[in-house]
């Protein structure tokens, strides 16, 4: 009898492990072999810092005033690209929390950050046609005044305030529209 037994108790193992298939092994197949629906549309979505347009920005040949308008067209680029990456994601889940979550999560903050270091690029290209323009008028007075030692470094304390001022009001200027344009930006990435 004890014979009987053992030998059904084997059999019985060996039939529930020759089922092979367990529900989990099941269900990564079946998600494996689906391809991610949104994926095709959000395939073609990528930031790239050697784009034509980012290229022509950062050539210094350039003149500095094209140089700004293609800065802030790479910029506005990569922050659409970024706003499609949203859109996708809510229109696919899987995108945000499938097995390639990452690699797509990384692709946005790739154009986020590219887009961050267009900006700082295209700033410090502003700058340098602020400064450039207020210092041409005091070599076209050096030019105009005398060439004496003395008269050049009383010219150079002789400032018109009028000047000062005008140049400090036009950077207070410029600051606050960079701050409302990043408030405004800010705004429209909260929503």
């Amino acid at each position: 009898m004890r014979l009987v037994l053992t030998a059904a108790c084997a059999g019985l193992t060996l039939v529930a492990c020759a089922h092979g298939v367990t529900n989990e092994q099941r269900l990564d197949g079946v998600t494996a072999a689906r391809p991610e629906e949104g994926a095709g549309e959000a395939s073609e979505l990528r930031c790239r810092d050697t784009s034509p347009e980012v290229s022509i920005a950062r050539d210094r040949t350039q003149k500095k005033s094209e140089r700004t308008a293609r800065y802030t067209w790479a910029i506005a680029e990569a922050k659409g690209t970024s706003a499609r990456f949203d859109e996708a994601f809510k229109k696919d889940p899987d995108l945000v929390y499938g097995p390639n979550a990452d690699a797509w999560k990384r692709k946005q903050a790739a154009c986020v950050e590219l887009a961050l270091a267009l900006e700082k690029e295209k700033a410090s290209i502003e700058r340098e046609l602020e400064e450039a323009a207020p210092a041409a008028a005091p070599v076209a007075a050096a030019k105009a005044s005398p060439s004496s030692k003395a008269s050049a470094a009383d010219a150079a304390f002789e400032d018109d305030t009028d000047q000062i001022r005008t140049a400090y009001k036009k950077k207070a200027k410029v600051a606050k529209a960079k701050t409302k344009a990043k408030k405004k930006h800010l705004k429209l990435a909260t929503r």
